[in-house]
């Protein structure tokens, strides 16, 4: 039976993320996102967002907490949220791994299919398919990846779009070597040869 944990019990709380839900954890946080926080960062305006954040936990140990859901918005840091303000949902020990999953990548994407840059499209894609699980792929695209079409149908985008994003992505970053001026090179030829006497 889930439980909202009552307040008195929400003192020295740890929280660490839920091994199955990591992926869909480091997925949320490498994306890149509409909004800046820190443009935010206020503790008035962190304090308006974490309270009454709600979190979806399954007891560890003593203290810490194995956190799978509520993590999926910009505000969240689990370094500095304050736990006593949350409302924590605690889900049995034995609750199902492939649930809590699903359960983080449903609360991710939900996110991010509301929220991400159309300028980032073409790294949502690489991320979509190398990230997510393959099981859930036909679930949600129909196929076992993610299609250029599909992703530009569902982001209401032309598929160009999306192919010369991802074209960007792959193309490998040159460094530029600078100009060397025919006077630079003369200069540089007497004294290599100054230097051989």
């Amino acid at each position: 039976m889930i439980r909202l944990l009552p307040q008195r019990d929400k003192k020295n709380l740890s929280f660490v993320i839920h091994p199955s839900a990591q992926n869909a954890f480091d997925f949320y946080q490498s994306l890149s996102h509409q909004f800046d926080p820190s443009q935010l960062d206020s503790e008035r305006c962190q304090a308006f967002f974490h309270n009454g954040q709600t979190l979806h936990a399954i007891r560890n140990s003593a203290p810490e907490f194995y956190l799978f859901a509520g993590f999926e918005h910009r505000f969240f840091d689990i370094s500095q949220t304050i736990f006593s303000h949350s409302n924590i949902l605690i889900y049995p020990s034995d609750f199902d791994s492939n649930d809590i999953e699903k359960l983080a990548w449903r609360g991710v994407l939900s996110t991010v299919f509301s929220s991400i840059r159309s300028d980032s499209l073409g790294q949502l894609y690489e991320q979509i398919n190398e990230h997510l699980p393959r099981k859930l792929m036909p679930i949600l695209f129909g196929k076992n990846y993610l299609s250029e079409p599909k992703l530009a149908e569902i982001s209401s985008t032309t598929r160009s779009t999306i192919s010369k994003q991802r074209e960007r992505l792959q193309k490998p970053q040159m460094t530029k070597t600078p100009k060397v001026t025919i006077f630079e090179q003369l200069i540089k030829g007497g004294q290599d040869e100054s230097c051989s006497d």
